[in-house]
């Protein structure tokens, strides 16, 4: 087996300033620590094989499925990861012999709270956008994450309360975070892509249990 490393990447370049965005305008980015956190994970992303990638922020390392958008975290100070060709094990550090393993088959084993785990928590209007909390106060939208580790420094410009862009779910469903299903555009053009789908605009049962539309 080969332990994956859970260092920073050393060559990592510091968040920039000033993005420029699709039009050509260049932006400032109002850099906060939401953003510096992003953009350090963006930074360390490590391609592991296929469409897995690995990065880490601080006591905290992800597994990133970039053909479904899954966003998968364990903590690395409980856990070293490792690799047997296609298979990922997570093993404890203060008991060696005690290990699982976490992706095997094109398959993400998923703990609740423990081992591997995925984004639970939920943000938005309607609790429909998955989310997780990095560090206290700092919660990030693994619809975003996912949408500047596809597109690069662009990426921020999504990020963020005093954000230039938004993340559009093309299919109108905000569980779907697959890479092709995510459109960062502006904010008008994410409220014409709602107008132009009206005719398919679906009820959906939220994860309260009560109903909401699917916006």
């Amino acid at each position: 087996m080969i332990k994956v490393s859970e260092n920073g990447n050393p060559n990592s370049r510091p968040i920039p300033k000033i993005v420029k965005g699709f039009d050509g305008v260049e932006v400032i980015l109002t850099i906060n620590e939401k953003l510096i956190a992003c953009w350090t994970m963006y930074q360390n992303l490590q391609h592991l094989y296929g469409a897995v990638f690995h990065t880490t922020f601080e006591r905290l390392s992800f597994l990133i499925d970039m053909t479904n958008g899954g966003v998968y975290r364990y903590n690395n100070k409980k856990f070293e990861l490792l690799r047997d060709g296609s298979t990922l094990y997570l093993l404890r550090k203060n008991d060696r012999r005690e290990w699982k393993a976490v992706y095997e088959d094109g398959v993400f084993n998923i703990s609740r709270g423990n081992w591997l785990m995925e984004s639970c928590q939920r943000s938005g209007s309607n609790n429909s956008y998955k989310v997780f909390t990095i560090r206290k106060g700092i919660i990030i939208r693994d619809h975003q994450l996912i949408v500047l580790f596809r597109d690069g420094s662009v990426g921020l410009l999504g990020i963020g309360e005093n954000r230039h862009y938004e993340v559009n779910h093309f299919d109108r469903n905000t569980y779907n975070n697959s890479p092709n299903n995510l459109v960062l555009g502006t904010k008008e053009e994410n409220q014409e892509h709602r107008i132009e789908n009206l005719d398919i605009l679906s009820i959906i049962k939220l994860p309260n249990g009560e109903l909401g539309f699917n916006f």
